[in-house]
């Protein structure tokens, strides 16, 4: 049952990246796909992100929050793991080149829709990434295993058998 909520609101995460991503194509081409009326997309992270977060807590438990991305994605392919961290940075770039821009060509409310929309790409694109490496991990059998080669769960700070602390190594890192 929790694995069929978890994929709902990813396949949720995944269209509002999708929306997000046509949106701000046409509001950098000066438009709007949604009469100017896009705002159902700012909402929808709430939606999408409150699941996201307890995941991403869950996978996180015990580790330093320093660490916290890394574990809440450990369960992604490389390749999504890395369009989450260059989403992430293209987030500041298109901030930046919102506001210098935004004079030239644009309308304010596509400038304003550009400015969000690089927002979103990211944030609902984390969230699927989170909630997909959430299920991936899910579906594995643990691979974690005590000092002493017990079993561990997938959050686990230490052993339930012979109470070892873990430490903070993240199985399943890939």
């Amino acid at each position: 049952m929790k694995s069929k909520i978890t994929v709902i609101f990813m396949v949720l995460a995944g269209l509002g990246f999708i929306i997000s991503l046509a949106e701000h194509i046409s509001s950098i081409l000066g438009s709007s796909l949604f009469s100017e009326e896009p705002w159902f997309l700012h909402h929808g992270l709430f939606v999408v992100w409150i699941p996201t977060a307890l995941c991403a807590r869950f996978l996180a438990r015990g580790l330093p929050k320093k660490r916290m991305w890394k574990a809440a994605l450990r369960g992604c392919p490389k390749l999504m793991r890395y369009m989450v961290y260059a989403l992430f940075g293209y987030t500041f770039l298109n901030f930046a080149l919102s506001f210098a821009t935004s004079s030239s060509h644009a309308s304010a409310s596509t400038s304003t829709i550009r400015l969000f929309s690089g927002h979103w790409l990211f944030f609902y694109y984390a969230a699927f990434a989170t909630l997909y490496s959430y299920l991936q991990l899910e579906k594995q059998a643990p691979a974690r295993l005590c000092h002493n080669g017990h079993v561990l769960g997938l959050s686990a700070s230490s052993c339930p058998e012979c109470g070892v602390a873990v430490g903070d190594a993240l199985a399943g890192e890939r």
